[in-house]
């Protein structure tokens, strides 16, 4: 193989590394509202794979449009990411805080955390947007998302 190849070859891997990167950024997170039904309260699926590692007293927080009653929430939990979570929400947010019990959730895999009930509202449409802050570890490193609620 000349010199040539291989920088072609070198261009071609970085340029393909690059275009995977940004597919995966575009689908590392998901929100669905399961058995989405108007004005009830249904579970929640957010779905994620983070670039960055999820610390034992990491925190997710979803801003969700006014419409929304987040007042019944009772529940959250993942079986992919060990330790447990507790919950806070007030009248347009919810945080869902790592436990501290279970190990770092290391970066690059698949987890999934169900949270609710939560109210949607009477004619709910399919461009709600819930805003979504990732604080990855207690420094301050926080990831941003808006995601659109997918209903099922």
């Amino acid at each position: 193989m000349n010199y040539k190849s291989v920088i072609c070859c070198l261009f071609a891997g970085t340029v393909l590394l690059g275009a995977t990167r940004l597919v995966a950024q575009e689908r590392s997170m998901r929100l669905t509202a399961l058995a989405a039904t108007p004005d009830k309260p249904v579970l929640y699926k957010l779905e994620f794979n983070l670039n960055k590692a999820l610390e034992s007293k990491s925190a997710i927080r979803l801003q969700f449009p006014g419409a929304y009653d987040l007042s019944s929430v009772k529940i959250a939990g993942s079986n992919d990411i060990a330790g447990g979570f507790s919950f806070a929400a007030d009248s347009t947010s919810i945080t869902l805080q790592r436990t501290g019990l279970g190990a770092s959730f290391p970066a690059n895999l698949a987890a999934t955390v169900i949270f609710g009930p939560i109210k949607g509202p009477l004619q709910s449409t399919k461009s709600d947007s819930v805003r979504i802050q990732i604080h990855h570890d207690a420094k301050g490193d926080i990831s941003n998302y808006v995601v659109k609620i997918q209903l099922r």
